[in-house]
């Protein structure tokens, strides 16, 4: 085991029994974060969201077809983001499920990983 072992950026998505192991770049993290409650709710923006949470997958798995891999991520968007907000250590599930209960999308108000 290195010395930086822990740093790898690896995490495990839980999706649709499913357990996907990604490991998430800087340009795709950024690109997750710019998406707030208003951008999301356009068609474009939603497009934006499943492509980047798309890619984040299929970066991981290139032998999977990547259209599979958008409509699996297409009918467990919530869930993608998630995982992805829960395991990236962005925000607690009990955070999570307060923000929901209110009718909050998952993506606003997700705090900024620590640099």
């Amino acid at each position: 085991m290195g010395m930086f072992d822990k740093y790898t950026g690896t995490i495990v998505l839980n999706v649709d029994g499913l357990e996907l192991k990604v490991r998430p770049t800087n340009r795709q993290v950024a690109k997750f974060m710019s998406l707030d409650e208003k951008t999301i709710r356009t068609e474009e923006g939603f497009v934006a969201l499943t492509s980047t949470l798309a890619s984040i997958i299929s970066d991981s798995y290139p032998e999977e077809d990547k259209e599979n891999i958008a409509n699996m991520v297409l009918n467990n968007v919530d869930t993608v983001m998630e995982e992805l907000v829960t395991k990236m250590g962005w925000m607690s599930k009990a955070e999570l499920k307060e923000k929901v209960a209110k009718g909050n999308p998952v993506v606003n108000g997700v705090k900024k990983p620590s640099a």
